[in-house]
């Protein structure tokens, strides 16, 4: 049913302290370095990780046959990547628990051109850049019965530059297109256990996400599109040894108030009975 979730989060061992180091290296000047270390007490755990890939690209089977490939390796297969990751959790109580998890993104590759087409498009991504923070949070209510808070929100930005051009050589551009994308998302669930055979869920989740581009063969004008979707519901279980009756609500909404240089449509909601 829609806005009820479970969320789980992966839990270190306590009380543990690691670091390891990867290096690895192979065909067409393919390069891999990482590095993690972690650690891990009775009421806190944190991880870091930084890894760097890159490749000039993958080789093709003697049996591919196309005539504007004309060398073994994939013509514009290759790929850098830097990436940095974090994670950090912290029990506030025997009850509460938080968590913060943030990564970071930054790459840059090529796209293989199309085949079996008439006319194949030739693209490249100079830049790719992704930011990520979510933050995790469960509280265990001490009530007559079981209950439990679960709630997650995050933040996702996301930037490109990708370039189009006119031919296999990838000397003249054709055109280019900036990309500027960022989304809010946020899921709240309770979860309540009532007379031991019978169990309440409430869930609420929400996202917005706001995408700007750009292209050169447009003057670089920016278009905005906005999305916005809510969806909630309750739900009521109730169990015994031969059977389970469920019941509950759901209701979702989603508005799209910015659609470049389109009319706007009007939101539009929906609700469930089961």
């Amino acid at each position: 049913m829609a806005g009820v979730l479970n969320l789980q989060s992966r839990q270190q061992e306590t009380n543990t302290n690691k670091t390891k180091f990867s290096i690895f290296a192979g065909k067409n000047n393919e390069q891999y370095y990482n590095a993690f270390h972690s650690n891990a007490g009775n009421d806190y755990s944190f991880l870091i990780s930084s890894s760097y890939y890159k490749t000039d690209g993958f080789n093709l089977p003697a049996s591919f046959s196309n005539p504007l490939q004309r060398t073994s390796s994939r013509i514009r297969s290759d790929n850098k990547s830097f990436n940095l990751f974090g994670k950090g959790e912290y029990r506030v109580t025997s009850r509460t628990k938080l968590s913060i998890t943030a990564m970071f993104v930054h790459s840059e590759k090529g796209v293989p051109f199309e085949i079996d087409v008439s006319n194949p498009r030739f693209w490249y991504y100079p830049e790719l850049k992704n930011y990520t923070i979510a933050l995790n949070g469960e509280h265990i209510f001490k009530t007559f019965a079981p209950a439990n808070l679960a709630f997650t929100f995050s933040r996702i930005k996301q930037n490109s530059v990708i370039e189009q051009f006119t031919d296999i050589s990838y000397s003249q551009k054709d055109d280019i297109e900036l990309t500027d994308d960022l989304t809010y998302n946020g899921k709240i669930n309770f979860t309540q256990l009532i007379r031991k055979n019978s169990l309440l869920k409430i869930g609420l989740s929400g996202f917005t996400s706001t995408h700007k581009e750009k292209f050169m063969s447009d003057n670089f004008t920016e278009q905005t599109y906005l999305h916005n979707i809510l969806s909630g519901g309750i739900e009521y279980e109730y169990f015994t040894k031969n059977f389970i009756t469920v019941a509950g609500v759901g209701f979702d909404f989603s508005s799209t108030p910015k659609t470049g240089d389109k009319v706007s449509k009007k939101g539009i909601s929906d609700y469930a009975f089961n």
